[in-house]
């Protein structure tokens, strides 16, 4: 058996495991307070903006003009 360090892929795949476990039980607790529109819309804007920062640091921010 091969005893190689734990890889940042292994981690980022338990690390998505766990949030993904963690996900229906913190929405059950959520929704007793917030309205479903309110819960995506955070869901939503907090995704958006941990894309938006991976994409700042790692220099992937294309111009509008290079899009097109």
């Amino acid at each position: 058996m091969n005893s190689r360090p734990l890889s940042i892929g292994s981690l980022l795949a338990l690390v998505t495991a766990f949030l993904w476990a963690l996900q229906p039980i913190l929405l059950v607790r959520i929704m007793q307070t917030l309205d479903p529109l309110t819960v995506t819309f955070f869901r939503f804007a907090i995704a958006g903006l941990c894309l938006c920062r991976y994409l700042f640091v790692r220099g992937n921010v294309y111009e509008v003009k290079s899009i097109r």
